[in-house]
């Protein structure tokens, strides 16, 4: 490789991961976030500036140039292009507060309390206000709360159909937009929401209008890897029932699901130094 060779390649080596940070730092100054529609236009017209501009990218002393100037433009527009879209996942603020009934598949690992299920939501279908059932594909986090009996406890009040990973429902829900604390250097609970993909939060409402009903029982051909985990987890708390603490270790180590870990334990594995063994194995398990 000839001396020029080797200095264009060290050029863009370092150049190129350089030129993409510039370019999300450039989107970030950006008061707010172009709409989809707007960011569209602008790939469609750096696609065709690429294309009426490859032959002066051949030239030798504009090649690199070209291409980090491309990098640039790419990394602009590829990163206000995912926040245009997540951004337009919201659901509409006419929605929030209000009953509406959805359609969907359970995708998650319902994570079990002495008051609630808790689990993620793959919405397929909404009812509008006509009642007809529309496409309104959206992924929520929902709580179904136990019914409350005077002289009970919560736990013993658990609804009969237990919400299985994988089955399709139907529910009345009423739903808020994913908000956080805007803390300098703290924890960003909607940074982590969206990133899960889950753009919305609510609860399950008791049946009224619209029933509340399995449409299907789990399958392996829909979610069926959810589901298979669900059964091993069941079976894992099945088999060790008398010893909780010892069921939600396992299903952690070997399903990578730590909802059922207390902070008493989590407390425990700092103080003996295991709490990063047991962190980074369950990351390793999770699909």
């Amino acid at each position: 490789m000839s001396d020029l060779k080797a200095y264009r390649v060290g050029v863009l080596l370092w150049g190129a991961p350089l030129s993409w940070c510039l370019g999300v730092a450039a989107l970030l100054t950006l008061p707010r976030l172009w709409p989809v529609a707007d960011t569209s236009l602008w790939v469609f017209l750096c696609l065709l500036g690429l294309v009426f501009s490859t032959p002066l990218a051949r030239r030798q002393h504009m090649g690199i140039a070209w291409v980090l100037a491309a990098v640039v433009c790419t990394a602009f527009i590829s990163t206000g292009w995912r926040g245009a879209v997540r951004n337009a996942a919201q659901i509409p603020s006419a929605l929030e507060g209000r009953d509406i009934a959805v359609q969907g598949y359970v995708a998650s690992l319902p994570a079990n309390s002495a008051y609630a299920t808790r689990f993620d939501f793959d919405v397929t279908h909404r009812q509008s206000e006509d009642g007809q059932w529309v496409a309104w594909p959206r992924r929520l986090q929902l709580r179904r709360y136990y019914p409350r009996t005077r002289g009970a406890s919560h736990a013993s009040n658990a609804p009969v159909d237990a919400v299985e990973p994988g089955a399709r429902w139907q529910w009345p829900v009423r739903l808020k937009a994913v908000h956080a604390l805007r803390n300098p250097h703290g924890f960003d609970s909607r940074l982590k929401a969206w990133s899960r993909g889950v753009y919305a939060r609510g609860y399950v409402r008791p049946a009224g209008v619209t029933p509340i009903r399995m449409l299907a029982a789990p399958t392996v051909w829909h979610y069926g890897l959810l589901h298979m985990r669900g059964q091993v987890r069941a079976r894992i708390q099945s088999a060790l029932s008398g010893q909780p603490r010892v069921a939600a270790l396992v299903a952690a180590l070997v399903l990578g699901d730590q909802q059922g870990i207390s902070s008493p334990d989590w407390t425990l594995f700092r103080d003996t130094g295991v709490a990063h063994l047991v962190s980074i194995k369950c990351k390793l398990d999770q699909p």
